[in-house]
């Protein structure tokens, strides 16, 4: 992702942030100023990751991401488990970037 990319959504993007009742904006902070990137091997698509107060608590908040071009599709966004993130790590599932 570059300065100039433009931000895009996926239908499911709006679902997710709604059912999981993440503030509106709190995927684009993520992906702008992420703690870590990964890339999804499942999935195939870059994650970030940033911990923040979110929901009343401080948390770890994914968003997955596609680029296309000077395209950057956000696709979903939820808050992490405890031990998610690690996991996947440790799992070979998200590799750093």
């Amino acid at each position: 992702m570059t300065p100039d990319s433009e931000i895009r959504y996926f239908d499911h993007y709006e679902e997710s942030r709604i059912s999981h009742l993440v503030p509106e904006g709190v995927g684009e902070v993520v992906l702008q100023t992420p703690d870590a990137r990964y890339y999804d091997q499942l999935r195939r698509r870059f994650v970030a990751v940033r911990r923040m107060y979110v929901l009343g608590a401080e948390r770890d908040i994914a968003v997955a991401y596609e680029i296309d071009g000077n395209i950057t599709w956000l696709v979903t966004v939820f808050p992490l488990k405890e031990g998610q993130q690690q996991n996947r790590i440790q799992s070979g599932r998200w590799g750093a970037l």
